[in-house]
């Protein structure tokens, strides 16, 4: 086979592999907040709704809430949240 049907087609495989590779698919996490008071990485056992806004965005878990993961879902008790800090 000559030189250039062969890269071609060596050229042509290398792609219809990569495009069968399948693509990774980032799956949304959900953060469930468990308490109302305002934390920031001061208490490991509860997740407030500001650490779950950091484990969201850096899609690590983060104070006491789990890693977030994509476009994730922040659960919310019920209850009053007052930011201070």
């Amino acid at each position: 086979m000559p030189r250039k049907p062969l890269s071609l087609l060596l050229t042509l495989l290398i792609a219809v592999l990569l495009i069968a590779q399948p693509l990774s698919v980032a799956r949304a996490a959900t953060i469930n907040v468990d308490t109302t008071d305002d934390e920031y990485n001061t208490d490991p056992a509860e997740c407030s709704l500001r650490e779950a806004i950091q484990a969201a965005n850096t899609d690590a878990a983060f104070g006491g809430c789990d890693a977030g993961s994509g476009d994730d879902t922040i659960s919310l008790p019920a209850g009053i949240y007052t930011f201070t800090l």
